[in-house]
């Protein structure tokens, strides 16, 4: 069963091999960032260092800090 954080991951490197400018692809996984209160962290930011994600990560973590855009 595939957890939130690895199909974050996914999505991540989806938007990221896309050349990050879909826009729904990053409307999703801040949506699964929001969805998430509680995501173990330790296991997602391993991972996305591993994948070259960290950057990525870091800006969907920090727009759900942020709350909600109007």
């Amino acid at each position: 069963m595939e957890t939130a954080e690895d199909i974050l991951l996914a999505k991540l490197q989806w938007y990221q091999a896309g050349g990050e400018i879909s826009e729904r692809q990053w409307r999703d996984i801040l949506g699964i960032v929001a969805g998430n209160p509680d995501p173990d962290l330790i296991y997602t930011r391993s991972w996305a260092a591993q994948l070259g994600l960290s950057r990525l990560l870091a800006c969907a973590l920090e727009k759900r800090e942020e709350g909600p855009s109007e």
